[in-house]
């Protein structure tokens, strides 16, 4: 009986001993697995304004260090540039969309991006003559035939940087700072300004002038903020 009793203890020590390792060999893949979760959220949709316009996107991160984000941006508005005989009244169309691939380098919040956007981004345009009568006010005279369009490259290469700051539960403010190469703006202008005096070279001279100024301007900056929202 005595006997019966002992097998009967070892075999439940011998149960709780490897219960115990059991318990003992999960704790590190269990810490990890909980570290991992709470490191980063995988997946999120990001509502954003920045200088491509009001956009959205949305993004995964695979691990501490690497992740991907998709969006699109558009925005539509109207401005006039003031010149000294005329106004350049303006129509400007921002449309885009791209891929960002994100290094987190020191498994934070931080991150370093590089991608490409697609981009149909134009202004079109007209000039408006002035004419002054006095010193006390001026007429503005619609010129129709002088139109031109103004465009980007399609293709543009993106560098740039970003942080996140959480404000709240599976929610977090995005910073990013970078800038486009979008090459040297493309200008077409049609032009019959000779029905107002002007020769057919001083119109074309004047067009070259006006490409030589937008040719340095190939660098366009992207400053956006963002709201993340994680799933």
């Amino acid at each position: 009986m005595l006997g019966a009793e002992s097998v009967l203890e070892e075999g439940l020590t011998m149960k709780s001993r490897f219960a115990v390792l059991a318990l003992i060999l999960s704790m590190p893949a269990g810490s990890a697995f909980a570290g991992d979760a709470l490191s980063f959220d995988k997946a999120w949709m990001t509502p954003s304004i920045s200088t491509l316009g009001i956009g959205v996107e949305g993004g995964y991160r695979w691990n501490d260090y690497w992740g991907a984000r998709a969006g699109a941006n558009v925005l539509g508005f109207n401005y006039v540039y003031h010149d000294t005989k005329s106004d350049l009244h303006n129509n400007v169309n921002l449309l885009s969309a791209g891929v960002t691939a994100d290094y987190y380098p020191f498994a934070g919040d931080f991150r370093v991006s590089t991608g490409v956007r697609l981009s149909a981004n134009k202004i079109n345009g007209e000039m408006r003559n002035l004419v002054k009568h006095g010193k006390n006010y001026t007429v503005t005279i619609a010129d129709p035939l002088t139109r031109y369009t103004l465009r980007q490259n399609a293709i543009q290469p993106y560098l740039g940087a970003g942080y996140s700051i959480e404000i709240k539960q599976r929610m977090s403010l995005s910073f990013d700072l970078g800038a486009l190469y979008a090459g040297a703006p493309e200008l077409s202008v049609n032009s019959h300004a000779e029905r107002f005096g002007f020769t057919r070279r001083q119109i074309n001279n004047e067009i070259e002038h006006q490409r030589d100024r937008l040719a340095p301007l190939q660098i366009y900056p992207v400053v956006q903020v963002g709201l993340n929202i994680k799933f």
